[in-house]
């Protein structure tokens, strides 16, 4: 028996080096099935040339001539037109042959070939709403298949008090009604204020935000303060032991989700007030009153409903208590405008750090945001939605919050959702982006939550935490610093590490791998990750970080990429930027450190072949499972009272390498490894000749001669004789 390894990130994904070849792009082209030993058609869908003149030519598989949806890979050339690099991810013949015969009718485009649940290759007809991409069987029109597209949050100038950002400046259009309206004709950035209107009905329905105001302020409502003048009924909180109230509240919603909790108010004396933090109130609220009780339980005496539509002092009387709520009047932004100043500074980041023209990169595709649309994605979201594409434009939509959140509208939301377009319509025609769900949807998340950093030092506001404006209990949302401090991972399958069907594969929570490894090539950091993997990584800055993460993105990944592929994609980005440097060398320690081990040797053609057998084996390699050229770990491990007798590489039958151990250089073409184990001899001594020396004889191990000329003895090959019938090992005197 012979078992062996080799670590090869297998199912579908491909990063092969093929400059070797010596062909350009078009000519490589017509080699892609050979090369990635892989099936069916790939077309040629675009071509993109970056600031370094290197050509990414972007290939789409199909099958039947129908497309086989997220398999794409891209083929690297460099300024001489010389095809250096293909990556991505294509189905196998063998997987294409669970498809049978194309029924399709010619005319309908909505059919493609997907990967269902179960892992099986299959027809559907795909269609896009404003929350799914759905998979159908043409056949029974039955859902397949049903991923999110959600992803979890004349111009004149303007200064506007933002809640969040302070005092900023925004571009607006000023009509001759005097209003002005949140319309950046330059971004192609337009606001709503979509408050009861579905997502569905926006560009039907919903007005673009406008008001006389030239600082967009408008007076809004705030709960502040609470007090109870009396208690009708007192025998819920007096006793013999304490004749004094005291008394705290709880705020909270229908649903009884927590809004605030204040302290006690000891020995109170009516009337009793309790003030705090403005709380805007969208719907009725609750306030729990209770008697704080240091012997027993406390006790709830009374719960007081507040209406939402209710005047600025609003006075309350039951059974148990009497008293008032106070409201405040404050004129101030509305939340709609915070989200529109950034997405402008979005969209000026990407264009001066990447020359990126929109999230699109396109003239013709605008931004939309709705504040508070009414779905039942609740208010405690924000969203980019490709559903208006179609007609140019991408649909963020921002929740107004409600129980945990404020208004769901700080820069780095912003940026977070901004960014998830820019991973959307990555390549023309606008459906490359990373596929959002499992491997290729953390990244997805993870690369937004990357670029929301990256802009907030754009504006000289990092603090390396996503949403940490917008959350009334809670630190933060998420942490590329400290990703185990918000439940996520910092090491691949590691602690936090999501198996599980709940969020589209755990997108949310899985991201904080590439998250910390972003923050670790940029800042530094040393420690021990949850495999034992010590590291102390030297940051290279984010100005570097965010070259190699964005150049990364629109590159080397493809829509079902891996972390395995975002490892090697950031690798060889840095090598396209940097060449073999610091930066290349911080990028594989960082990604060491979060635990892609040996996706990082791959990229260096190293390779590990462990072989182990009782006696004599074979292990035949192929271009599937080791790379010509990479450099093999060969590791013969004997079984218990067995040694390595020999270990012989060969090609088309001749001999190439004789008794290899360690680092062996793979040729070209596929080679059979053959091992033989010998069982260790226990008798004390060794039967040696060598008919080529006179000095040839039996010898014992201390080297003693026992019989100079044994009869019936016959030399086999490799050192070895048969002597009396048994088959010895030479030991040259």
């Amino acid at each position: 028996m012979i078992l062996f390894c080799i670590n090869t990130f297998a199912g579908g994904s491909y990063f092969k080096n093929i400059e070797s070849l010596g062909l350009d792009a078009k000519a490589a082209e017509k080699s892609i099935n050979s090369i990635l030993n892989v099936g069916g058609e790939f077309k040629l869908v675009n071509t993109e040339v970056d600031n370094l003149g290197i050509s990414h030519h972007i290939y789409q598989q199909y099958s039947q001539g129908v497309k086989i949806d997220g398999m794409q890979v891209i083929m690297h050339e460099n300024k001489n037109k010389i095809a250096y690099l293909i990556n991505g991810q294509a189905a196998t013949e063998d997987d294409l042959k669970q498809l049978g015969i194309n029924f399709r009718s010619s005319k309908d485009s909505s059919v493609v070939i997907i990967k269902n649940d179960k892992g099986e290759y299959c027809f559907a007809k795909k269609e896009i709403t404003n929350e799914y991409i759905i998979y159908r069987d043409p056949k029974t029109n039955e859902i397949i298949k049903k991923i999110s597209t959600v992803c979890n949050y004349s111009n004149v100038t303007n200064n506007v008090q933002t809640n969040y950002s302070g005092t900023q400046q925004i571009n607006t259009r000023f009509y001759e009604d005097n209003t002005f309206r949140l319309m950046d004709g330059i971004r192609r950035i337009i606001g709503v204020d979509a408050t009861g209107i579905t997502p569905q009905n926006l560009t039907s329905e919903a007005q673009v935000y406008s008001t006389t105001s030239s600082d967009f302020k408008e007076n809004l409502n705030f709960l502040s303060s609470v007090t109870i003048t009396s208690t009708p009924n007192d025998d819920w909180w007096y006793s013999i032991f304490d004749s004094n109230p005291d008394f705290f509240i709880e705020i909270r919603d229908s649903y009884g989700n927590l809004y605030y909790i204040s302290e006690t108010i000891n020995n109170g004396k009516f009337p009793i007030t309790f003030t705090f933090p403005n709380i805007y109130q969208s719907s009725n609220l609750l306030i729990y009153l209770y008697d704080e009780n240091s012997i027993s339980d406390n006790v709830l005496g009374d719960i007081i409903e507040i209406p939402s539509n209710s005047s600025t002092t609003y006075y309350f009387s039951t059974s148990k208590t009497v008293g008032f709520v106070n409201k405040n009047t404050i004129k101030i932004s509305n939340p709609l405008v915070d989200a529109y100043w950034g997405m402008e500074k979005s969209f000026d980041y990407f264009l001066e750090k990447f020359g990126r023209n929109g999230a699109a990169n396109s003239t013709s595709i605008g931004h939309y945001i709705a504040f508070n649309p009414a779905d039942k994605l609740n208010e405690e979201n924000a969203y980019f939605s490709q559903e208006l594409l179609t007609k140019n434009m991408g649909l963020f939509c921002f929740g107004a919050g409600e129980k945990r959140m404020r208004p769901v509208t700080s820069l780095d939301v912003v940026a977070h959702e901004f960014t998830h377009m820019v991973t959307h319509c990555n390549h023309f025609p606008y459906d490359a982006g990373l596929v959002y769900e499992g491997e290729s949807g953390a990244l997805n998340e993870s690369f937004s939550d990357i670029f929301a950093s990256n802009v907030e030092n754009y504006l000289g506001r990092l603090d390396w935490e996503i949403g940490e404006d917008i959350m009334y209990y809670a630190p933060c949302l998420r942490s590329l610093k400290e990703p185990k401090k918000m439940e996520q991972p910092n090491t691949y399958k590691g602690d936090y590490w999501e198996n599980t069907s709940y969020d589209n594969g755990g997108v949310h929570t899985n991201s904080g791998v590439q998250n910390y490894w972003y923050y670790l090539i940029c800042e530094g950091g040393s420690g021990t990750n949850d495999f034992s993997y010590s590291y102390n990584i030297n940051g290279i800055g984010i100005e570097k970080g965010e070259q190699i993460a964005y150049r990364n993105l629109i590159y080397y990944l493809t829509p079902n990429a891996t972390y395995a592929d975002a490892c090697k994609g950031s690798i060889q980005a840095t090598i396209d930027l940097y060449g073999t440097s610091t930066e290349l060398q911080t990028v594989k320690e960082a990604w060491r450190a979060v635990g892609l081990n040996s996706a990082v040797n791959e990229t260096e053609n190293l390779y590990e072949i462990n072989i182990e057998t009782e006696g004599e084996g074979t292990l035949e390699t192929s271009s599937t499972n080791t790379i010509s050229g990479s450099i093999v770990y060969i590791t013969p491990i004997p079984k218990e009272e067995h040694e390595l007798k020999s270990l012989t590489i060969t090609q088309n039958g001749i001999e190439i390498a004789y008794n290899v151990k360690g680092w062996f250089i793979m040729p070209e073409g596929n080679v059979t490894i053959h091992v033989v184990f010998e069982k260790i001899a226990t008798d004390a001594t060794e039967t040696v000749q060598n008919k080529q020396v006179e000095n040839s004889g039996i010898y014992s191990i201390d080297g003693k001669l026992i019989d100079k000329n044994p009869a019936n003895t016959e030399m086999l090959e490799n050192g070895y004789y048969i002597i009396n019938g048994e088959k010895k090992l030479i030991n040259n005197k």
